[in-house]
């Protein structure tokens, strides 16, 4: 299933055409300060992504950012879709189709920004050796190191599914098309659990993990469970080996795992208080939430915050609220479970950011508006669990927003012209928060109806990016307006 070029990486089907918020530069920034890290610079910085599948982060980080950004991917049908896409829309973004290793000898500068998403867990033992010299390479010192990968113990249930796909791929797949392969192995698979074995008894998990399985398309499985090498491992490990890079444990992508505790249950709570060493109390809290897939910032050299410096960038930081106030709700999967968030204290949050039209507002303009209600240490906690919902997104600075809003222009027009013929690309991007916006095609369209080619973003848009003319009455538009407004998105007729 594998090409001779791969490194038993599968390459006969592409990868997904995602976007990562956990590699955009501001929600980075965002959770290493949340965690009393000093962030990376916010301007002129250097960034590259690992492994980077069809390029649309970062293509849209490329885009929306004061950055240098490179790209690659050793999948030649990767790199050529995310170059492409790159001389479109103009994102700015450089793009190799180099192999791990040919890629570590080539000159770099320092990064502040190394990221790898997901493929850690599938790259062959030499090209993690060869990421890991990489970062140690050529990442600056307080430069951020974001790492996703599989974990136990989350894994253990169901690992051994893993093992059956792969055992009967090998002694029954050839001959039959790729796609067949995996849905033999799958379907031969179901078969064994129907016979009842009895390793099944360990764990409900397995049967319930298999049903979801079951269903995913051939194209997913392939890339999850048909590679070659598969590393599935705890968290200790994973921090052991970072370290001979200099790397250690700075903050999680997820940004409510930063708040201390939060996530667990009482019981729970009262035994973590008591852990001090960073790499103990996330190994602990995996084996709390049964943790299957972590996403981490290791740092190189970072520097520590004190409580007042902690407090100023904070109170710096800019918000903006991407959800319409009705839309937002006050329950929590995370942790150890479903959490009831005070909707009181977090409603209070979501008016202030809500006034005049949704436009961003630094946490010290949220603490001033909300004084006498909510503290400090209070709205920075609900700031945190609204970015991890999705409802909020910390922004850039207004310096940064100006000198990329025309290159966003580029990119949604790219994005909009692309949604009339396919579906692929699913997200504008914004200038404020530096990130991903998620659109349905519906309103994609819509968009793409009403905005000319032709016209030039610096005249049409307003000092916003969206001038305050209403949409056509069609059943989408006032959901996108919203969406609109409250990011910003430069569009060149709305």
């Amino acid at each position: 299933m594998q090409g001779a070029w791969t490194e038993g990486y599968v390459d006969w089907t592409s990868y997904a055409y995602g976007y990562y918020r956990e590699m955009c530069p501001a929600h980075i920034r965002f959770c290493l300060a949340a965690n009393r890290i000093h962030p990376p610079p916010e301007e002129n910085f250097f960034y590259c992504e690992l492994g980077m599948g069809q390029g649309i982060s970062a293509n849209l980080h490329a885009a929306a950012n004061d950055g240098d950004f490179v790209g690659m991917d050793f999948n030649p049908d990767h790199a050529a879709y995310a170059g492409d896409l790159a001389r479109r829309a103009q994102s700015g973004l450089r793009v190799s189709d180099d192999s791990f290793e040919t890629f570590l000898d080539l000159p770099h500068p320092g990064y502040d920004f190394i990221c790898l998403h997901g493929g850690w867990s599938w790259i062959s033992e030499a090209n993690r050796l060869r990421v890991i010299e990489f970062t140690k390479r050529h990442l600056k010192p307080g430069g951020v190191f974001y790492l996703s990968y599989n974990c136990q113990p989350g894994w253990t249930s169901t690992a051994p599914l893993r093992s059956l796909f792969k055992l009967f791929d090998e002694y029954y797949g050839n001959g039959q098309t790729n796609e067949n392969r995996v849905r033999q192995a799958v379907t031969l698979t179901g078969k064994l659990l129907e016979a009842k074995p009895l390793f099944c008894n360990s764990s409900d998990w397995i049967k319930e993990r298999f049903a979801i399985l079951r269903e995913e398309n051939a194209a997913y499985l392939a890339h999850e469970f048909f590679n070659a090498d598969w590393h599935v491992e705890y968290f200790r490990d994973v921090a052991s080996m970072l370290a001979g890079a200099k790397l250690r444990f700075g903050a999680s992508a997820v940004p409510q795992n930063n708040i201390p505790q939060f996530g667990l249950t009482e019981e729970a709570r009262q035994f973590m208080r008591q852990i001090e060493n960073p790499v103990v109390y996330q190994q602990l809290w995996d084996f709390f939430c049964n943790t299957q897939f972590r996403t981490d910032y290791f740092i190189k050299g970072g520097i520590g915050l004190s409580e007042e410096e902690h407090r100023q960038i904070l109170l710096r930081q800019r918000f903006v609220l991407s959800t319409s106030p009705a839309d937002v709700d006050f329950i929590m999967n995370c942790g150890m479970g479903t959490f009831q968030l005070d909707q009181q204290a977090h409603e209070a949050v979501v008016r202030a950011l809500a006034a005049d039209e949704c436009m961003p507002k630094t946490l010290a303009h949220l603490e001033d508006t909300l004084k006498g209600t909510l503290q400090f240490t209070q709205i920075l906690h609900i700031l945190i669990r609204l970015v991890g919902k999705g409802h909020v997104h910390p922004c850039q600075k207004t310096e940064a927003v100006e000198k990329v809003r025309n290159r966003c222009a580029s990119m949604n027009r790219e994005v909009l012209r692309q949604s009339n013929v396919s579906d692929r690309l699913r997200y504008l991007v914004s200038p404020e928060t530096g990130g991903g916006v998620a659109l349905s095609r519906e309103d994609r369209l819509l968009l793409s109806r009403n905005t000319p080619e032709s016209a030039t973003p610096a005249s049409k848009s307003s000092a916003t990016g969206v001038q305050r003319k209403a949409l056509p009455d069609e059943p989408l538009a006032a959901k996108t307006l919203f969406t609109l407004r409250s990011l910003s998105i430069p569009t060149t007729n709305v």
